[in-house]
């Protein structure tokens, strides 16, 4: 239920925020490495989709299995970062895409370049993590 509720506090947020398309970059999801004590690597792949309703779904696909604590959406070329609690939303299963953010389609804009920074822990050894996965809208 707090998921959902994260998903419309981002619609309002980003509904404010305007977009620019003047980043450049291949399409696709990103894929961004963090390094946990003990020599682990945890690994986010992101990919987004607009879902025909007038939202666009970021969704999240981690290499283990991991609790975040936080999440960081950031747009460079809009001057946008935020921080969100991601505490007490469970595991995140490794190897399967899951929606963990929304926003408004029309402030959604083709070549944008994304970065979100996840902090959390791994769910099977509790290592602390942060990885940072870079994404362009395509």
């Amino acid at each position: 239920m707090k998921r959902i509720f994260y998903f419309f506090s981002f619609l309002f947020l980003v509904a404010f925020v305007g977009c620019d398309n003047n980043s450049t970059g291949p399409g696709g999801g990103g894929l961004g490495g963090g390094v946990t004590p003990g020599g682990g690597t945890v690994n986010i792949q992101v990919q987004g989709t607009a879902d025909g309703t007038g939202l666009y779904i970021f969704s999240l696909k981690p290499s283990v299995n991991v609790a975040l604590t936080t999440v960081s959406p950031s747009v460079v070329a809009v001057n946008y970062t935020e921080d969100f609690d991601f505490s007490g939303q469970g595991e995140w299963q490794a190897n399967t895409f899951e929606g963990f953010l929304q926003y408004d389609a029309t402030v959604i804009q083709t070549g944008q370049a994304w970065s979100f920074k996840f902090v959390g822990k791994t769910t099977a050894d509790n290592k602390d993590f942060t990885v940072t996965t870079n994404y362009t809208i395509p």
